[in-house]
């Protein structure tokens, strides 16, 4: 049995599918993988503010925030001001790239899960969904492991 934990192989994944991505979208269209993921996000759920989208990926809201700030300058989204809310949505150059990238990140993933059958695609993304929804929970333990273990 392999040495390998599951978040080395989580991160070797994750790492090496948002190079490519990064690679393959800003050679099609501009758009690196954060502000793909970003403009997803919005494409979406149209209206979202910021930190709607910070939680949903799991971002840094000041990584969110650069990249908010990047789209707005590439002409991709639109920030409205309302009382209380920045909701963000795409421009129309902003939903053209959006419908550019979605066929190359479904062939993208495709190529990532070529060998595996649908059933396993969808018991791999019932697996990694319910890591996901256990992250809150890691936080909190890895709070209380430093709150209480000795150095």
């Amino acid at each position: 049995m392999s040495h390998t934990t599951i978040p080395s192989l989580i991160v070797s994944i994750a790492n090496s599918f948002m190079y490519g991505g990064s690679r393959v979208y800003a050679s099609k269209t501009g758009v690196r993988v954060n502000e793909w993921r970003v403009m997803n996000s919005i494409a979406t759920k149209p209206g979202a503010v910021a930190a709607d989208i910070a939680a949903l990926l799991k971002l840094n809201k000041a990584v969110v925030s650069r990249t908010i700030s990047t789209l707005k300058e590439l002409g991709l989204i639109v920030v409205e001001r309302e009382v209380g809310a920045k909701r963000i949505y795409l421009t129309s150059a902003g939903l053209e790239v959006h419908q550019r990238i979605v066929p190359l990140a479904r062939l993208r993933m495709k190529e990532l899960t070529r060998g595996f059958t649908a059933a396993d695609t969808e018991q791999f993304l019932g697996y990694l969904s319910r890591a996901n929804a256990n992250l809150e929970g890691l936080r909190a333990y890895d709070q209380m492991l430093i709150d209480t273990v000795n150095d």
